[in-house]
């Protein structure tokens, strides 16, 4: 038998399409920022609608790194104070090969590669200003202790 992760892989790589494609998933209504939680879901992770935009729009993020998709970093996100303070944790990581970067059309293609993937929880930290800022706050007390 072939290496299990190549098959599962390519397993995947024939479904995602089929499941971004179809109206259950609604991939545009949730990048557009629509709740797309049923309420099964929302019972059991919380209601997105209680969240602020940038905190729906990096939950995405996370949620398409996670999934092995990649995610599309905007112009105009690219501008936003929690990308800029990303990017500086994330440029080392791309250094170091974990990540792959393209732009296109002013857009930055992120994803993961396959030596990053057992990189992924902390390449999604980098992302979340939640945790840079928790980060920053443990950086402090050690310098100060």
């Amino acid at each position: 038998m072939s290496d299990w992760r190549t098959l599962n892989r390519a397993l995947w790589d024939e479904r995602v399409p089929v499941h971004v494609a179809s109206e259950f998933y609604d991939v545009e209504g949730f990048k557009a920022g629509r709740c797309s939680l049923r309420d099964c879901e929302i019972e059991e992770v919380g209601d997105d609608r209680l969240l602020a935009a940038d905190e729906r729009r990096i939950r995405a993020h996370l949620w398409q790194l996670l999934s092995g998709a990649g995610t599309v970093i905007t112009a105009s996100e690219q501008a936003l104070s929690w990308w800029q303070h990303a990017m500086e944790r994330l440029v080392p990581m791309q250094l170091d090969g974990l990540l792959q970067q393209v732009v296109d059309a002013g857009s930055l293609h992120l994803t993961v590669t396959e030596r990053g993937r057992a990189f992924l929880r902390q390449i999604c930290a980098a992302l979340d200003p939640y945790q840079q800022a928790r980060d920053t706050v443990a950086a402090s007390l050690s310098a100060s202790a």
